[in-house]
């Protein structure tokens, strides 16, 4: 489990989780796939961590933290042998987990999710291959979300946490990974503002 560092996380991550359609939402989630909806615990977690490094504002924070929580929600959609598979993924079964951020966005049409799918919709776009949306045909690297830099923000701090908690717990196609190779892989495919990279691996 990462380190968490600010003392107000655990007492707004308690507060969101028990938020009535955020708690529905992920009881789903943890029958569907128990992994997933663990997972998305503990990037809801490391993301409002995060959000009091870089964010001053409560409402802020909370929309933060709700991304994180939900950042998977669209997985709900993807069947479960896919979810589970130990082996190499087909290129069908990549294509269909790979639309879990716009189903994600789909999944969270309440009113009061306006921002938090626009987060959860570009959580893997801070990659080499980036998905839903891909980069230009001259492969340029861009920012995703730079009309929003609220949202723009948001979405990388989710994704580095996403990524960050990949790569240290233990999954059923993979070990756990110590701390100089969660670095290297996180410097080489993060490819939004690195200063997300040094924050995250304080929590290591």
């Amino acid at each position: 489990m990462a380190q968490i560092l600010y003392a107000g996380t655990r007492k707004l991550y308690f507060k969101l989780v028990n938020e009535q359609n955020t708690r529905e939402k992920l009881s789903y989630l943890e029958v569907h796939h128990g992994e997933t909806y663990a997972h998305s615990l503990r990037v809801g977690l490391l993301s409002i961590d995060l959000g009091y490094e870089n964010f001053e504002w409560e409402d802020d924070l909370k929309n933060l933290g709700r991304a994180g929580l939900l950042h998977d929600i669209g997985k709900l959609k993807v069947p479960i042998n896919i979810l589970s598979k130990e082996g190499e993924l087909t290129e069908e079964e990549v294509g269909i987990l790979s639309n879990h951020p716009s189903l994600g966005f789909l999944e969270l049409n309440e009113i009061d999710y306006s921002l938090v799918r626009k987060i959860v919709v570009a959580h893997h776009e801070y990659k080499p291959n980036p998905y839903p949306r891909k980069n230009d045909e001259n492969n340029k690297e861009v920012d995703r979300r730079g009309n929003d830099p609220f949202v723009s923000a948001c979405s990388q701090i989710v994704a580095v946490s996403d990524m960050f908690d990949a790569l240290v717990s233990r999954r059923v196609y993979k070990p756990e990974f110590e701390l100089p190779k969660i670095e290297e892989i996180l410097k080489e495919q993060f490819k939004g503002n690195k200063k997300y990279v040094k924050q995250i691996l304080k929590r290591y």
